[in-house]
Order: C-alpha cells, then structure tokens, then sequence
C-alpha cells in the first residue's frame, strides 16, 4: 500500500491509525521503519507492506512507478470510515508486537 501525507505530522497520524486498527484486528507489524523522521514510513505486515511517504519523498523515490503494473485503488476516507476488520478468534501463533507504540522512542534499527 502507498500513501502519502502533505507533513511529518499528518504522516505520523496516518501510520498511528493504521497500527492502531490493525492491532484492534490482531495484527502486528513485523517492523516498522523510519517513524522518527515520518519522511517515510515503511511498515511490515508480511502480507502486506505499508508505505506512507511526505510527498515530495513519494515523488522522488517513485515507488508507484516500480509498481506500475499492480493494480491500483483508490480509497476515499469515507470508504475507510466504513472498513471494519474482524479480529481473529485467537492470534496467530507466535505473532506479537515487535516494536513499540509509534509515538515512543527509535524503534527501527536503522535510525539514528
């Protein structure tokens, strides 16, 4: 999935709400990256990898160039406002979260 948001700030927003609803469904990233500079946030679901980018990053490192032949959608907020993710009855074995809550400290370890 890319994303983009016009700030730091709105990026950090749009990652806490998809950590958030995803950890209300049982989900939890593998790792997520780059969420003490919220230029680009790269979160790892295994099946599914989140990119949320500033804009002007977006444009730069032209990911949905790379991926032009994926089909694309677009997802409006009042779509989003309507999605409901079921949790599991139990989590997957062995899942829990690795990293911290994306408001703390560093929690990639590629960051400085």
């Amino acid at each position: 999935m890319l994303c983009s948001g016009a700030s730091h700030r709105q990026v950090q927003a749009v990652a806490e709400a998809v950590d958030k609803t995803l950890a209300e469904a049982g989900c939890a990233p593998l790792s997520v990256e780059g969420a003490g500079h919220a230029n680009w946030i790269l979160m790892d679901y295994t099946d599914v990898i989140v990119h949320i980018f500033q804009t002007e990053m977006r444009e730069f490192y032209g990911l949905d160039q790379l991926w032009g032949d994926a089909k694309k959608v677009k997802v409006t907020g009042a779509q989003l406002d309507r999605l409901t993710l079921k949790p599991p009855t139990q989590p997957p074995a062995g899942r829990r979260r690795s990293v911290k809550p994306l408001g703390g400290p560093s929690t990639g370890a590629g960051e400085k």
